[in-house]
């Protein structure tokens, strides 16, 4: 599967996917407006973005959290987000780090943001990262797709390139499986989806953006030429060329009791079956029941 850096190692390749997503959206806020209503991310005083890409979530936003802190593996996408955030009254700090080893002291955020990244990582390394870094009770909110995003485009393609296989991203973390492997490392995990399809009038967005993709980069011109016929076919025909949407935003909460996290940590093979021990640790439950759940951690360890 392609790196992050080799999809978005200059911005060239995300502005042709942010036109297409931006220009010809359906919902009439537009996705980085939505995900403003929905997270509302300045409410929170230290916010960590990472994969903050080039900063166009934030060069959206009416309003910045007072501390933000932007992370990414690509150096010109810091470049280009710190410019696009610079003199909005926020203090802003850049970083050049993984999200699999975040550089930063445990609880050191009130909110996490990761916006259409996660599907780059190994999900469940960077997920015990993020909650790391995340104070009792801070929030996470992760946006992804899910397996029907771009189904059209994708079957557009598949014409031309019957070989074509589409990226499978949406498997290693996307809408449907992210809930149950957040709820690994959090609670109070929801799903929020963003009721938006695409009406692309333009097949000159759609070829630059099935360009950008790893699998397709090489289209030769023929080949541009035909995907472009069959797009304007459907554009003439319908008025617009309809693409399916599958976005959303999985959004959680660290456990307010410590001890669930550093339980995981110690016994990373029985994880799974701690899931249900951890929603006994809770702050709000009597003692006799936290002490129930510990007795149950003891004879896993046995």
């Amino acid at each position: 599967m392609p790196t992050r850096d080799s999809l978005y190692g200059t911005p060239d390749k995300l502005l042709a996917r942010l036109r297409l997503h931006t220009e010809f959206a359906t919902h009439p806020l537009g996705w980085f407006p939505w995900w403003h209503e929905t997270v509302q991310p300045a409410r929170f005083a230290r916010v960590l973005d990472v994969g903050c890409g080039d900063g166009s979530l934030w060069a959206a936003a009416e309003s910045l959290p007072e501390r933000l802190t932007l992370v990414d593996t690509s150096p010109g996408m810091l470049t280009r987000a710190g410019e696009r955030v610079a003199g909005r009254g926020s203090e802003v700090v850049r970083v050049n780090a993984s999200a699999h080893a975040l550089p930063f002291d445990d609880a050191s955020f009130d909110a996490v943001i990761a916006n259409h990244m996660l599907y780059h990582t190994t999900p469940p390394r960077a997920l015990a990262e993020l909650r790391r870094v995340l104070s009792r009770g801070g929030r996470l909110f992760a946006a992804t797709n899910g397996p029907d995003a771009m189904a059209e485009m994708h079957d557009l393609i598949t014409v031309l390139r019957p070989s074509y296989r589409r990226p499978h991203f949406h498997e290693v973390f996307g809408l449907h499986n992210g809930p149950a492997m957040v709820a690994q490392h959090f609670e109070d995990v929801r799903v929020e989806r963003y009721p938006n399809h695409l009406e692309v009038t333009d097949s000159r967005a759609l070829i630059d953006y099935i360009l950008s993709m790893e699998a397709t980069k090489d289209l030769t011109a023929e080949e541009q030429a035909q995907l472009r016929s069959g797009a304007d076919a459907q554009i003439t025909e319908h008025g617009h060329l309809r693409i399916q949407g599958d976005t959303g935003v999985i959004t959680a909460r660290a456990a307010q009791n410590p001890w669930a996290p550093r339980i995981l940590e110690e016994q990373p093979d029985v994880e799974a079956r701690l899931v249900d021990v951890q929603l006994h640790l809770r702050l709000d439950r009597d003692v006799d029941v936290v002490a129930e759940a510990v007795g149950d951690v003891a004879q896993l360890r046995e």
